[in-house]
């Protein structure tokens, strides 16, 4: 029976892609990918030439038909991310879920991520952590993120993980360090790449300044080297 199997790929250094993942594109007859362009480069820098599927947020529900039709018809399908693990915070969710509540068979070929691996970047606690996803554009859902925020660390001081753009990030930090009493930050960029960058300090201690490239959050009520 085809399958599909759902592929994490490198995060910026594509030097980080393993054998299974690139055993698995090999095999399989169509990539389903959140960005055509991104996932051709990929597949081109590993000289493997597959047919190509857009799946995104937008059109997510309705490829399903045709992707069972591809699957039915015993083509094997990968599904990749524009970067690192997909479904996190990525599409494909919808996809997964409703390809095994029709009895579907699904794989994983694991491998990076980037919220873990600003994690252990950090020297944040990493035994005890919660991945938020984006920060929310509005207001009010910000607003409720924070109170979120409040009542977990109400519970114990675990790392908070979330992503963010480079165009937002100060805005929402100034909102978090008035709100959660200048907890302390820690800002990944670049992570696997030539200008890789890790930023760390209170939030009122950090210059403010551009940033470029998807970022990656992590938040604590405690100075992790204050001890």
């Amino acid at each position: 029976m085809a399958k599909l199997t759902i592929i994490a790929t490198p995060i910026g250094n594509l030097r980080d892609i393993t054998l299974r993942a690139i055993e698995a594109l090999e095999q399989s007859d169509q990539v389903l990918c959140e960005d055509t362009r991104s996932a051709h480069k990929l597949l081109r820098h590993f000289d493997i030439q597959k047919p190509l599927l857009s799946l995104y947020d937008q059109n997510e529900l309705s490829r399903l038909p045709q992707i069972e039709e591809l699957l039915n018809s015993g083509q094997n399908l990968a599904l990749i991310s524009e970067n690192g693990s997909p479904l996190i915070s990525d599409p494909g969710y919808k996809i997964v879920r409703e390809l095994i509540k029709k009895g579907y068979e699904i794989d994983s070929v694991p491998g990076p991520s980037s919220a873990i691996n600003a994690l252990v970047l950090s020297g944040l606690t990493p035994d005890k952590f919660v991945f938020l996803g984006f920060v929310p554009k509005k207001g009010s859902s910000t607003k409720n993120l924070i109170e979120l925020i409040k009542v977990i660390w109400q519970q114990t001081p675990t790392t908070i993980i979330f992503f963010d753009s480079p165009f937002r990030v100060w805005d929402n930090l100034k909102t978090f360090s008035e709100s959660l009493q200048d907890p302390y930050v820690v800002i990944a960029r670049e992570m696997t790449k030539i200008h890789q960058e890790i930023i760390r300090g209170r939030i009122s201690a950090l210059k403010v300044r551009k940033l470029k490239g998807e970022l990656v959050v992590l938040l604590s009520p405690k100075d992790p080297f204050d001890y």
